[in-house]
């Protein structure tokens, strides 16, 4: 993930939204081509007019239409026909929407028969760069491996509240490893024991990141064990940091006061106390 304006944003869906660009950019020109293939080009710039303009107004319009109605949220349960129905929701949008702006500026109107043609090589893009993206991002081999350091009943609401596989996309849990004073409440087939130091533990399991989610830091965390995974180049989050970062959402029943000190949420200046205001 990359952060932007404080706010994480995976990049799977920076490389879909601009992949969906691209597609939409390309359909103009796709529709253009198919309604005047057997003409001259003259011809079809004397019918239609330069393209590009167009093109950039048909991709702002979609791809805000898209955004606003759902399209790019990062967790969206509703599966395929949840997916399809935003799709179909957007472009019966956005085809009302491009009618308007068609008779309100006369000079971005493309044509009926082109944009039509545009307008369904467009749809037909953006469903199967939909499913591809589908596709990638699923694999596990692709995945962050991330392992849970607890078994307690702060990481079994964590495992609740990414219990769907929606919810886990960009990461894997390996497993969820036991620290000693600690009761577990998972299940035993998802607890790791602590058998070994922990940078073995992780190596073994390819581990990319660390979560901390042990319910009493002061009592029994392996800090050396952190701090050897932590040399090892193993990335080490706490559960708040990473339940924001893969939700967007702060979990309020375990925030604990050093978190809101150490964290960036709080930075004012002039710029962003206008824009507040003016909002």
């Amino acid at each position: 993930m990359i952060r932007i304006f404080r706010h994480y944003i995976p990049i799977s869906l920076i490389v879909l939204a601009f992949s969906e660009a691209m597609i939409l950019w390309f359909s103009i020109y796709i529709g253009v081509q198919l309604r005047f293939w057997d003409s001259h080009e003259s011809d079809v710039l004397t019918s239609t007019g330069p393209l590009s303009s167009k093109a950039l107004v048909f991709t702002f319009v979609m791809l805000i239409l898209m955004m606003s109605i759902g399209l790019y949220q990062r967790n969206m349960r509703e599966g395929v026909i949840g997916m399809l129905a935003r799709i179909i929701a957007s472009f019966l949008l956005g085809l009302f929407l491009m009618t308007l702006l068609f008779y309100t500026f006369p000079t971005i109107f493309l044509g009926r028969g082109a944009f039509g043609m545009a307008f369904g090589a467009a749809f037909f893009g953006i469903i199967v760069a939909r499913f591809v993206f589908l596709g990638v991002v699923n694999q596990d081999t692709l995945k962050k491996r991330v392992l849970v350091l607890g078994a307690g009943q702060i990481a079994m609401e964590l495992n609740n509240q990414l219990r769907r596989k929606s919810d886990r996309r960009g990461f894997l849990i390996v497993g969820f490893l036991h620290i000693h004073g600690e009761q577990d409440v998972l299940d035993a087939k998802v607890v790791i024991p602590y058998d070994a130091p922990m940078v073995e533990i992780a190596q073994r399991l390819r581990v990319d990141e660390i979560v901390i989610a042990v319910e009493d830091r002061r009592k029994g965390l392996p800090v050396h064990d952190i701090l050897d995974c932590k040399m090892c180049g193993i990335e080490v989050v706490d559960l708040l940091t990473f339940f924001e970062r893969q939700t967007g959402k702060i979990k309020l029943d375990i925030l604990h006061p050093s978190w809101m000190i150490f964290s960036d949420g709080f930075k004012y200046s002039v710029l962003r106390n206008y824009a507040k205001r003016s909002f």
